[in-house]
């Protein structure tokens, strides 16, 4: 009778449906940008002006550019 009354009671907990929804978070970013590499600042010391120049203005516009795409991604997430 017991096992009986035992089933019961576990089917009936069953029967329910939950009413209640649980928040999970997810991370909203689905491709993370690669940070381009940069020389170590002696190694653009070492240069002379012109490649010192032209090495800065690359990595800066490299930078921007991953700067710009990490913001979408960013923006994309609020």
């Amino acid at each position: 009778m017991r096992l009986i009354l035992c089933c019961a009671a576990m089917l009936v907990g069953c029967a329910n449906t939950p009413t209640a929804t649980i928040p999970v978070a997810v991370s909203c970013v689905k491709e993370v940008p690669v940070k381009p590499e940069t020389r170590p600042e002696a190694e653009i010391l070492a240069l002379d002006d012109y490649a010192a120049t032209m090495v800065a203005w690359t990595e800066r516009l490299l930078l921007k550019a991953y700067s710009e795409k990490a913001d979408a991604i960013i923006q994309a997430c609020r």
